[in-house]
């Protein structure tokens, strides 16, 4: 079951979820999703006079307090459409103040997001993991083209005409992974007359966004827009180190964005864009380890190298002051390939009916290295157990986490023009690729001249028992955790909704959609310790491993990755995964315009979500 509050207004659904592993399905149950939207439209939405969306080049008049939107896949009043919507324009989001995906959250009821691990949720369905293979439960439409990535809904106005957050499972118009809804995402469009603009902003922290753009015509029927913006971030009141990696916290961004657009006729048109986004943080917003170190323990149970802080003299600065630390790794994020590029086309293939199509490509690089031992220790000696001497170790311990990703998309629509006949419908079937390659791993960094970076880059190989394998592969990078996961997907849909408006007020409504997935993901996965104060072999040059335990400078790293998993082999493992994931979705609905401002709708909905592989963990 499910409940329907009503609030000024304004309607607030609870969905119940149902999950299992091949497929997730959301509905909203019928009987008990009866809403009266009395002056439907939020207040922000009340008040403005824009509109929310620019589908067309030559939009139709509106009344001054009208809100568009394109929930259905058509331009329409947002106090007659039954679905539950929250629209943002450029001038209300300047207004409000809202810049980012995280300042609409605050307002817009339902949505939520996690800016640290960067995961957006609609009525509490979301997603709940960032692993390779898991796929997230809203669908972020930018002008058409399914992206993954929430930053386009986190443009500020000076790019983006208006968000439209859409409540509910969408799947029949808006398909894969909208169980919880979706949000599209408007780009501002050329213009006929010259025009552009500069704005500066600052913030608390010194930070500073310069932006502005300019647009008109290039010939008859050809226009441009070209954007750009450009936001540093001083390191002053982030993160103060003491240690030598040097104060954390800076941040530099750029976006780049152009468009050109066609009129070859009033019903005839050619839209595209590309965009280029870069980033170099030294991560602002990290987060710091505020405990006092454990310098007792030289190698606790179950770790992979000996603790970091084994003997350390400097006490823990993030336990008196969360925003010092004691780091010698830089902490940075860079973002870097990014390239996008969507297209939209349209033509009139008769008085009544319209052909559209939207594609899509994209692809980016994201690269962070995190320091993991929170501490500035270097390279240290010792003889600790040892029954052969001195050993040294630098525990300098860094992590690597990498996202590769190319997607692109193609979608095809047949409709009928305006949205106003007694019979509205559209048609259409879709395509999208993906490919996605996330490598993780910890590894020692430092000059490599110690013990256990030079026994981590010739490490032995151990089987299931404990024993010695023949070969082993080395390991020059000095990891001693790598883990990788490498998708991709192939999804085909077809679908098709109709309304018709039996009179005046009333209209029934009915959507379909069938949706195919093919995921296939290999992962690999390494561990290799070093331990040289336990159950270790000892390598004596020239004769080869033949000591065990306690042996100080002459351990040996040893790969026990198939140790630890209990199976055959030895040595880095891999596994492949393919499944194919499929099923329908749809929607029935009926809605009632009962005044000028007043709508009351019934409607039931269910989403489709494929399931995923747990890759790379």
């Amino acid at each position: 079951m499910s409940r329907t509050i009503i609030r000024n207004g304004a309607h607030h659904h609870v969905p119940h979820e149902g999950e299992s592993w091949n497929m997730k399905s959301v509905y909203r149950a019928s009987a008990a999703s009866i809403a009266i939207l009395a002056c439907a439209a939020p207040a922000w939405a009340e008040e403005t006079a824009q509109t929310a969306t620019q589908a067309r080049s030559a939009p139709s008049p509106k009344a001054p307090d009208e809100i568009v939107v394109t929930a259905q896949r058509r331009e329409e009043n947002l106090q007659k459409v039954p679905v539950a919507v929250t629209a943002f324009d450029d001038k209300k989001r300047d207004q409000l103040g809202i810049r980012t995906i995280q300042d609409m959250s605050n307002v817009a009821p339902g949505l939520s997001f996690n800016a640290q691990l960067d995961r957006l949720s609609i009525r509490g369905v979301g997603r709940l993991t960032n692993t390779i293979g898991s796929d997230p439960g809203v669908a972020v439409y930018n002008d058409g083209f399914y992206t993954s990535s929430n930053a386009e809904a986190s443009k500020t106005p000076m790019f983006v005409q208006s968000v439209q957050v859409l409540r509910g499972p969408q799947g029949t118009l808006f398909g894969r992974n909208s169980v919880g809804g979706a949000i599209m995402v408007i780009s501002k469009r050329p213009a006929d007359r010259f025009g552009g603009e500069v704005r500066l902003s600052g913030d608390a922290y010194n930070g500073l966004i310069a932006e502005g753009y300019v647009t008109g015509p290039i010939t008859s029927g050809i226009k441009y827009r070209a954007s750009v913006q450009f936001g540093p971030r001083p390191v002053k009141e982030a993160f103060h180190n003491i240690g030598p990696a040097g104060d954390q916290g800076s941040s530099k961004r750029f976006l780049l964005e152009g468009q050109l657009q066609w009129d070859f006729s009033p019903d005839v048109q050619l839209w595209l864009k590309y965009s280029h986004a870069e980033w170099d943080h030294e991560r602002y917003g990290i987060t710091n380890f505020v405990s006092p170190y454990a310098t007792t323990p030289f190698f606790p149970a179950g770790a992979l190298v000996p603790n970091a802080a084994y003997g350390y003299a400097v006490p823990n600065p993030g336990a008196t002051d969360t925003r010092e630390t004691n780091l010698n790794t830089t902490n940075e994020d860079t973002l870097k390939k990014n390239h996008n590029i969507v297209g939209n086309f349209r033509a009139a293939l008769s008085d009544n009916v319209q052909l559209k199509y939207v594609a899509g490509y994209s692809q980016y690089v994201y690269d962070l290295f995190t320091d993991l031992d929170y501490t500035a220790a270097g390279k240290q000696t010792s003889n600790l157990g040892s029954r052969y001497g001195a050993f040294s170790f630098n525990p300098t311990y860094v992590q690597r986490y990498v996202e590769d990703k190319k997607y692109y998309s193609n979608e095809i629509t047949l409709s009928n023009i305006g949205s106003n006949d007694r019979l509205n419908w559209v048609l259409g079937a879709y395509q999208y690729h993906e490919h996605y390659y996330q490598p993780i791993s910890w590894y020692v960094g430092g000059d490599g001249t110690d013990s256990m970076a030079t026994a981590l880059t010739k490490p032995i190989c151990l089987n299931a028992a404990f024993g010695l394998a023949a070969t082993c592969a080395p390991n020059p990078e000095r990891d001693f955790y790598r883990g990788t996961g490498d998708l991709r997907i192939n999804s085909l849909a077809a679908f098709g909704q109709a309304d018709y408006r039996f009179t005046d007020a009333l209209k029934v409504t009915a959507g379909l959609r069938y949706s195919s997935d093919r995921k296939r993901g290999v992962e690999t996965y390494r561990l290799v310790s070093y331990n040289p104060v336990g159950a270790a072999y000892c390598v004596f040059a020239p004769f080869g491993v033949i000591g065990f335990g306690n042996c100080g400078p002459l351990t040996a790293a040893q790969d026990i990755t198939t140790y630890v998993l209990q199976i055959a082999g030895s040595g880095e493992q891999t596994r492949t995964l393919r499944k194919r994931f499929s099923g329908w979705s749809w929607r029935l609905g009926a809605d009632w315009q009962l005044g000028r401002n007043t709508l009351a709708y019934v409607s039931y909905n269910r989403g489709l979500k494929a399931g995923g592989f747990n890759l790379g963990s």
